[in-house]
């Protein structure tokens, strides 16, 4: 069987988060829900700022490792750190040797006018998840796992295709190599790997799913 490998970027539909199907199931099963995401977005948006500047900057910084939101968490009064976006910047800069200052940091966001952007747009669901996890207390019930799980299953297709208008222009690009792809592959029986890009693996799940089954590909993990 043949095996072809396709690197997919940029293309996928918007956080699960924003989807309205999404939102319903979780208001309905966590009442605070709304509440509780707004109070995540400010230092999930200083997450995404740092991670814009990181790459565009080519600092290297590995996030997932080395910075996340949990130091910045008050643990005995259930909430974020006083002083969380000091810290936050003043951790950036430490692990970058040097590389940047904090002014450079704070200039770059002002210059950028990143906080101009839709939190959607700037913040990583996985930083969002995680926050989201620890400020609803119960985190053996309000698990990161159990939330995705929650999310994977509401969310509808009328949210996906009214989320891949904008981008379709990119589908269409990509379903039109896979079918010249199809048509010269040596292979009768092609297996088609679609691997992701840099943005999260759980927000692309619905994608996949469907330029597979447009095609009749097998999808591998």
């Amino acid at each position: 069987m043949g095996i072809i490998c396709i690197y997919i970027d940029h293309i996928y539909p918007q956080s699960l988060l924003e989807a309205e199907s999404v939102k319903r199931a979780l208001e309905a099963w966590i009442p605070e829900f709304e509440d509780v995401l707004d109070s995540c977005f400010p230092i999930c948006r200083l997450f995404g700022y740092l991670r814009i500047y990181n790459e565009t900057s080519n600092l290297k910084v590995r996030f997932h490792d080395l910075l996340t939101t949990n130091p910045f968490w008050d643990y005995k009064n259930h909430a974020l750190i006083e002083d969380w976006e000091k810290q936050c910047i003043d951790m950036f800069v430490s692990l970058v040797e040097d590389r940047c200052t904090c002014d450079d940091v704070n200039a770059f966001i002002k210059t950028k006018r990143l906080y101009q952007e839709n939190s959607y747009d700037i913040c990583r669901g996985h930083d969002v998840l995680r926050l989201l996890s620890l400020s609803l207390i119960h985190k053996h019930i309000y698990s990161v796992k159990n939330i995705m799980t929650i999310m994977i299953a509401s969310y509808s297709s009328g949210d996906f295709n009214l989320a891949m208008i904008p981008r379709k222009p990119m589908l269409d690009d990509v379903l039109g190599k896979l079918k010249v792809m199809s048509l010269h592959s040596p292979y009768p029986e092609s297996c088609f790997i679609l691997k992701q890009g840099k943005n999260d693996w759980a927000n692309r799940r619905s994608m996949i799913a469907l330029i597979c089954g447009l095609f009749g590909f097998k999808w591998v993990e």
